[in-house]
């Protein structure tokens, strides 16, 4: 059976007094809560969950979050309010905008048009994840794998790992050998990320520029929509896309909207 590092109780332990914020780096969702949070100004503790060594399957961290994913919120003694543990990244950005009004700007508009308007967005970078997920861990992580071990010691390697887990075997050994998407699903999955960033180029085109000269995708201000979208578009280079200076000429508004909103201090965070 897969066994995990003792330590992992106490990292994984809730800070006391504090909020606690459990992400991964190259997490989009983990992202947008954690730009959330800094927008707000709300402070909180933060602990990096190791998702190549599976520690988000640990028993440790399914007493966070049962789903074993990331990111999570834990409260313990903050602010007068209930110790819990929450998850799932929309309702957490929500959660936080609601909980700490008196905190930092206002992220869900409160003009009910506009508070719709900024909700599809997030229900159409839900879906545009999928497409994402698998074309990034198909090629950028099958080559990572391929850099690090030759076939003979990654298959090793997860025979040690995983023994009872012959399914998560294939599954990571397809990843590796570049086999876990076909072509044609590929190419289908690309296309369906190229026609988000035409959506996105599009929509742009008729949003007005704010006082600060930069646009946003709702009511003329930085929204949840915005904080939403730009931590998925922003990971396009780790699967080759958006990276040339040809593509960038192709989506003039896209890529000076994300280098706009790179320049905010929450997405340097």
């Amino acid at each position: 059976m897969s066994t995990f590092p003792d330590t992992l109780q106490d990292l994984f332990r809730p800070q006391p007094d504090a909020l606690t914020l459990y992400t991964n780096k190259r997490s989009p969702c983990a992202r947008r809560v954690r730009i959330a949070l800094e927008e707000k100004g709300i402070p909180y503790h933060l602990v990096e969950v190791d998702l190549d060594n599976r520690y988000n399957h640990s028993p440790a961290y399914l007493e966070i979050n049962p789903q074993g994913k990331v990111p999570a919120i834990a409260l313990r003694r903050f602010r007068g309010l209930e110790d819990v543990s929450l998850y799932e990244s929309n309702a957490l950005t929500e959660w936080a905008d609601e909980q700490f009004t008196d905190d930092g700007p206002q992220l869900y508009p409160s003009n009910r048009l506009e508070r719709f308007q900024a909700k599809q967005w997030q229900e159409w970078e839900s879906r545009m994840a999928e497409d994402f997920w698998r074309v990034i861990y198909a090629n950028s992580r099958g080559f990572m794998m391929r850099l690090r071990h030759n076939e003979t010691s990654y298959r090793e390697l997860l025979d040690t790992r995983y023994p009872e887990r012959p399914d998560l075997r294939q599954k990571l050994w397809k990843t590796y050998d570049g086999s876990l998407l076909s072509r044609s699903e590929t190419v289908r999955r690309i296309k369906n990320i190229y026609r988000a960033f035409d959506r996105i180029e599009q929509h742009l085109s008729t949003c007005p520029v704010a006082e600060d000269g930069k646009r946003y995708l709702v009511g003329g201000r930085f929204t949840i929509a915005d904080v939403s979208v730009l931590p998925r578009i922003a990971i396009a280079p780790f699967a080759g896309m958006l990276s040339s200076r040809w593509e960038k000429s192709e989506y003039p508004l896209l890529t000076q909207y994300v280098r706009d909103l790179g320049e905010r201090p929450s997405f340097a965070a």
